[in-house]
């Protein structure tokens, strides 16, 4: 994404330019800009003469006079400024690291006083991605005597974010509106209508615009953590993606943005905030903690696999807790060395619940709350009664016998696991000669391909070749034993 920052500049020559003037000039204003906002070093410009052709041909589609702006065009950037009928155009492109610029001036009127602005883009800033989103920061206040707005036509992208005048923070200036001058109410009332992209990008334009995010809370976000897919989403809109950082070349045009102390290399690419990291799940879990402190969000889910680093998942887990945030809608757990035990206790599980490995230290009688459990290893549970508040129960490689079977049934039939709707036990310990009363067969004998099938919370549920039976109260259900399988079904 390219981020402009229009600096006021003193007149660089009246008649002929002076290349290396304008060149230092632009470089110690960015120089100062940076050690004032405690920003990433810039690399220094460089003069080309050869950028001057490109200022004329576009000086001379406006006939020499053109309005102030900073425009993307053919993967450069131009920054116009004209006051009393004189400009002055400067020329900044970025390439693998390098930055140029050439200065031009011209007249097209008698009454001359000239304004000069340089478009000077933080942290070695990348213009040449036309799929990402643009944002132009404000207007600092530099040396020069008299100050012009600078509008900005932005390059199309998906990204859409507020003009760049939002982010005006020149108080002098009557012309643009000045978001950093609103009080808090009304400040929140315009960052509610952000993404958690532009939220982003709105912190990082100034240490002001930092302190204010902290006092005025944008908009409440939806947010998941996915340490499988590598992706921090709000709102199932945008995507924060961390990548390993071999994969940088790919991308020649990135910015540097800062999560927490760190300084990450960063690009904007249509609907995705792409990051590159040394360690991709180190990396994640610190994205996450800082975009969960400077955007008033809400965790949904946090998902991980067996590649997922035990302390990653841990620690994003504890920072919810520092949130106050004591409970999670889905929560998907892949690491191998984790405390279950301390995990489940720790936060509520509502909605859905997946375990998907073996675990030295498990919760043992633990009672499970969430209406979807799926336990992949589940040896350790040797009763049903853990889940008689769950809609939907999962389990595999399990050591679940005959006799747990014929209890759960029992009760069930009795009246009890009244949210049941659907229950699937896979374990090695379920034999062929299972019976349960008032069943005489546990599958259908004559046609195993009927299924029958309902749709439970996001899940389609379908049992095949099922036999019906009812609860004592003439509540039905459908069940199937897979006698070679050892795998039990039943579908309420």
């Amino acid at each position: 994404m390219m981020k402009l920052l229009i600096l006021l500049l003193p007149l660089v020559s009246a008649a002929n330019s002076n290349l290396q003037r304008c060149t230092d000039e632009v470089n110690a204003i960015r120089s100062r800009f940076v050690e004032g906002l405690s920003e990433a070093n810039m690399n220094e410009l460089v003069y080309n003469r050869k950028l001057e052709k490109k200022i004329l041909k576009k000086l001379k589609s406006s006939e020499g006079c053109p309005e102030k702006s900073v425009e993307y065009e053919d993967m450069f950037i131009f920054g116009l400024s004209v006051k009393n009928s004189s400009g002055l155009l400067f020329h900044v492109a970025w390439n693998a690291g390098n930055m140029e610029i050439a200065c031009v001036q011209t007249r097209c009127g008698n009454n001359v006083e000239v304004t000069t602005r340089a478009p000077a883009p933080t942290r070695a800033a990348a213009p040449t991605r036309a799929a990402a989103p643009t944002r132009a920061a404000a207007p600092t206040r530099a040396a020069a005597p008299t100050r012009a707005p600078a509008t900005t036509r932005a390059p199309s992208g998906s990204l859409e974010i507020m003009e760049s005048s939002y982010f005006n923070t020149n108080y002098n200036d009557d012309k643009n509106f000045k978001l950093m001058k609103l009080p808090d109410v009304a400040l929140h009332d315009v960052i509610k209508f952000w993404s958690a992209a532009d939220v982003f990008n709105f912190s990082h334009c100034s240490k002001k615009s930092s302190k204010r995010l902290r006092q005025v809370k944008s908009k409440k976000f939806s947010v998941t953590l996915n340490f499988s897919l590598d992706t921090i989403g709000f709102d199932n809109s945008y995507f924060f993606r961390s990548y390993e950082k071999n994969w940088m070349w790919k991308y020649q045009k990135w910015d540097f943005r800062n999560y927490g102390e760190i300084q990450i290399p960063t690009i904007f690419e249509n609907k995705n905030v792409i990051s590159f990291w040394n360690n991709v799940h180190y990396g994640l879990k610190d994205m996450f903690i800082h975009l969960s402190q400077i955007l008033n969000c809400s965790v949904l889910s946090i998902e991980s696999d067996e590649r997922t680093p035990d302390e990653a998942l841990m620690m994003a887990l504890e920072f919810l807790s520092w949130k106050n945030q004591n409970s999670i809608q889905k929560l998907e757990i892949g690491s191998f060395e984790c405390d279950l035990k301390e995990i489940l206790e720790a936060i509520e599980v509502t909605e859905t619940l997946k375990i998907t490995s073996e675990f030295e230290i498990h919760p043992g009688d633990f009672e499970f709350y969430s209406k979807s459990v799926t336990i992949k290893n589940s040896w350790w549970i040797d009763n049903l009664e853990c889940f008689k508040n769950c809609v939907e129960v999962e389990l595999s490689e399990s050591e679940i016998s005959n006799q747990t079977i014929i209890d759960f049934f029992g009760k069930w039939a009795a009246g009890g696991y009244s949210n049941l709707r659907w229950l699937s036990v896979k374990s090695e310990n379920l034999k062929e000669d299972l019976k349960l009363d008032g069943v005489p067969f546990l599958k259908d004998q004559k046609d195993l391909r009927t299924s029958e099938e309902k749709l439970i919370g996001d899940n389609i549920r379908a049992i095949y070749g099922s036999v019906p039976i009812f609860k004592n109260d003439g509540t039905p259900a459908f069940l199937r034993f897979h006698e070679k399988e050892g795998r039990f079904e039943m579908l309420i």
